[in-house]
C-alpha cells in the first residue's frame, strides 16, 4: 500500500512538472509568434504607406492599442485583423498569406 501511495504521489508531481514547462513552452512560443505577426502588420502597413496614426485612426482604434499590436505586446483579435486588412483593401487571407 505504501508503494502504491509513492508511485501516485510521484505521478503527480511529473505530471506537475510537465504542466509548467509545457506552460513556458507554450507563453515562450506565444510571445515570439505575436512579436513576429506585428512585425510583419507592420510591414505591410508601411508598404502601403499608412502611418500609425493614420492606421490606428481608420481602424477606430487607440493609438496605444493599435501600438501595442505592431510590437507583439498583444493578441488580435480575429475582428481586428480583418479589419486590418479591410483598411489595407485587402481580403483577410491575403493579409496573412505570406506571413510565417
Amino acid at each position: 500500500m505504501l508503494l502504491l501511495s509513492y508511485m501516485i504521489v510521484n505521478f503527480h508531481a511529473k505530471k506537475l512538472f510537465l504542466a509548467r514547462v509545457i506552460s513556458r513552452t507554450m507563453s515562450a512560443d506565444k510571445s515570439v509568434f505575436l512579436k513576429k505577426l506585428g512585425s510583419y502588420l507592420k510591414g505591410v502597413r508601411e508598404e502601403k504607406g499608412i502611418t500609425t496614426t493614420q492606421m490606428s485612426r481608420l481602424m477606430l482604434m487607440d493609438s496605444g492599442n493599435y501600438t501595442r499590436i505592431e510590437s507583439g505586446k498583444t493578441n488580435p483579435t480575429a475582428h481586428t485583423l480583418k479589419k486590418f486588412a479591410a483598411v489595407l483593401d485587402m481580403s483577410l487571407s491575403e493579409l496573412l498569406r505570406n506571413f510565417d
